[in-house]
């Protein structure tokens, strides 16, 4: 396993990066992730704060909005990741 990279992006949003896989943190919740195949954005739940943060990790547009998942789409696309190892 390498070392992860984590990277402020202000003070409430943190992109963490391992193996490959980055890890968006909003507060100290996990919004978004990414790997080889795209970026997998959880639907806002939380409020306006992290929802400026969806906004800054997937541009924010109706287009990207619409793509946003359900906790347990989120969840599944995730625990795929989880189990390939990456």
């Amino acid at each position: 396993m390498m070392t992860p990279t984590i990277t402020r992006m202000d003070s409430t949003l943190t992109l963490v990066e391992v193996n490959e896989v980055g890890y968006w943190f909003s507060y100290s919740a996990l919004v978004a992730f990414k790997d080889w195949s795209g970026t997998f954005v959880r639907e806002n739940v939380w409020g306006f704060p992290v929802g400026i943060h969806l906004d800054t990790i997937d541009g924010g547009d109706s287009l990207a909005r619409s793509h946003r998942l359900s906790e347990e789409k989120f969840n599944k696309f995730l625990d795929f990741i989880t189990i390939e190892g990456l």
